[in-house]
């Protein structure tokens, strides 16, 4: 019998491995130009990218098909993106959708954009497709560049969506059109945004700009962990929103959750037919002026946006006050927004930097992030200006700093509420005492 299950366990591992490596070579490697405009030819197809690839010398033109298949970046880059086009419907993708009996999720995950340069006078706009849905983006980025046109639906990663999940991604591409304008989506049909951010200037010119979204209707959606910097201005009719500028649905059971959410732009307002600015129609989460039912739980607006608010409130579609310096404390974060996971094990997609919170890999972070590792001690440690601080320790706890080879480099008693430190490099940080025990990893230069 025991001969039997080693001979079917080990039949079992050699098919997973012959599925592993047929899986992998069915996947179709690009490495430039050519490569993605071969997708058209297979537009269910997989596909990986090799390397960086540069788009420069001529227009992009996607083509005229739906993708359905699966696009990894593969952490690689596509640069200078330059679409020039008075068409609808304009991306990467024209559309990411179901295609006849292939109706599971569509996936691009991995890869970046710099540089893009889109101008249009059309309909449904956006990075990686002009329409999607059901759909997948995750950990997918943009550096630099914006996207422009006059007419609506246009968002930094797709124009418009239906039921489609965007996970850790970061845009800082402007993005203008006339409605329905988005640092990540133009307008949502439904669908999940989770652990994204935006740092990029949103403006409509007639209606619904948004820092995250710029219009949530017809199916229920949701926005988590989420922050937008940058600017919010929306012209003629108004309504913008530091998350959302605005939702509308008169259905009952349409509704949108904003959980954990801050806005901290510098600029939020309505400008009238006269020029003259306010924030009249506008909100720091989202405005509230739509049919639909929003849910906002736990939100956070910076007191420094200039205007006037009318529902400071964590439940409010103006959100709770929020510093500047709360902004980059991981002590804040984890006592208000712990599902954030600033501090906390690996598994978290965020990781506070004196700039406040990034992405795990998210392309400006500074070199002085904190990740904590063990998390049994109570002290908090972060960084500002080069230096290491550690904050609240247990009594009698020793702190240990070691180097990338293991080695031990500094070791003392923590001796009073706040230590600074000015080691450099990269280094692993054990806090322990007889009540509890910290492990912290850090670059710091």
């Amino acid at each position: 019998m025991k001969k039997k299950n080693y001979f079917s366990l080990k039949n079992a591992f050699s098919a997973l491995m012959l599925f592993g490596a047929f899986t992998l070579s069915a996947q179709t490697h690009i490495t430039d130009r050519a490569g993605l405009e071969a997708i058209a030819n297979d537009p269910g197809g997989s596909y990986i990218l090799d390397n960086d690839i540069d788009l420069s010398g001529a227009d992009w033109v996607r083509g005229d098909y739906v993708f359905y298949g699966t696009l990894d970046g593969n952490g690689h880059k596509i640069l200078n993106m330059t679409i020039n086009a008075d068409y609808p419907e304009i991306g990467l993708f024209k559309k990411i959708a179901n295609d006849g009996d292939n109706d599971g999720p569509k996936t691009v995950k991995n890869l970046g954009f710099v540089n893009i340069n889109i101008n249009s006078t059309s309909n449904n706009i956006g990075a990686i497709a002009g329409t999607c849905g059901p759909a997948i983006f995750e950990n997918c980025w943009i550096e630099s560049g914006t996207i422009t046109t006059t007419g609506d639906l246009v968002g930094g990663f797709a124009g418009l969506t239906y039921g489609i999940t965007v996970r850790k991604c970061y845009s800082y591409a402007n993005v203008y059109g006339k409605g329905h304008v988005g640092g990540i989506i133009g307008h949502m049909n439904g669908g999940l945004i989770e652990d994204c951010n935006v740092n990029a200037n949103i403006k409509a010119t007639q209606i619904a700009g948004g820092g995250i979204a710029g219009w949530e209707a017809e199916i229920a959606g949701e926005i988590t962990r989420c922050y937008a910097k940058g600017t919010v201005v929306v012209y003629v009719i108004g309504f913008g929103g530091g998350i959302v500028g605005v939702m509308d649905d008169a259905s009952s059971d349409h509704t949108l959750k904003i959980t954990d959410c801050i806005a901290a732009q510098t600029v939020i307002q309505y400008v009238d037919g006269d020029g003259n600015t306010s924030t009249a129609g506008c909100a720091r989460i989202y405005s509230d002026a739509g049919k639909g039912i929003v849910t906002p739980t736990n939100n956070y607006g910076l007191e420094t946006i200039p205007g006037e608010w009318g529902s400071i409130a964590a439940d409010g579609y103006d959100g709770a006050n929020m510093t500047e310096a709360h902004f980059v404390d991981e002590t804040f974060f984890a006592d208000n927004l712990p599902s954030w996971g600033i501090g906390g094990f690996d598994e978290s997609a965020w990781e506070m930097t004196a700039k406040g919170p990034m992405l795990i890999g998210q392309v400006d972070a500074p070199a002085t992030a904190i990740r904590r590792m063990l998390s049994e001690s109570k002290a908090q440690v972060y960084s500002s200006n080069g230096r290491i601080y550690v904050k609240g320790a247990e009594n009698n706890a020793t702190i240990r700093f070691y180097n990338i080879a293991g080695m031990l480099v500094h070791e003392e008693k923590v001796n009073s509420t706040i230590e600074t430190y000015d080691l450099k490099g990269l280094l692993i940080i054990e806090i322990s005492s007889p009540e509890a025990r910290g492990i912290y990893k850090i670059s710091n230069f």
